[in-house]
């Protein structure tokens, strides 16, 4: 992702090779025009939000998340977890923030949350079934210790928070 953080490029590389995108909005960098178009009937395969949700307020990119998610089949998001010395970044995400969605996945390097959400639109691919083939590859991240660079396999966490009723597929 130019620009962004290069922790998690292979990732999305290799989600953008085994899902359908047929229709993908790839709002990497900015998010300008993300929250007009979340309002519209559009619908998405993909929806790729890299940095772009740490440089609008946690409470904007949360709308726009809850908009975005009935209006895809994935939403993929890479974003700092803690600040970083840049003005143009307003907020920091983690699994944590995700704990009003029901399904998701995820994976950190330290720094930079990979966060996966499975949105309501029909997807071809399962969750579960990207998990898998995630962690039983060697999808190679960049893992950051000290003052060194180090590669090992992306390892995502599924949380399934299941409601009372099941309403759609995992």
């Amino acid at each position: 992702m130019p620009g962004s953080f290069m922790v998690f490029d292979s990732a999305v590389e290799r989600l953008r090779d085994w899902l359908p995108t047929d229709s993908v909005l790839d709002a990497r960098q900015s998010p300008a025009g993300l929250a007009a178009l979340a309002d519209t009937a559009h619908r998405f395969d993909l929806v790729i939000l890299g940095d772009s949700l740490s440089r609008m307020p946690k409470s904007a990119g949360l709308d726009l998340l809850n908009a975005l998610v009935y209006r895809s089949a994935y939403l993929v998001i890479t974003a700092p977890e803690f600040e970083l010395h840049d003005p143009t970044r307003v907020s920091v995400w983690s699994e944590r923030d995700l704990g009003w969605h029901d399904l998701w996945a995820w994976d950190n390097c330290r720094a930079v949350s990979l966060l996966i959400l499975r949105g309501y639109q029909q997807a071809a691919v399962s969750l579960t079934e990207l998990v898998e083939r995630f962690n039983s590859g060697t999808v190679p991240i960049h893992e950051f210790y000290e003052r060194e660079s180090q590669v090992r396999p992306v390892r995502l966490r599924l949380v399934n928070l299941a409601r009372e009723t099941s309403y759609r597929a995992a």
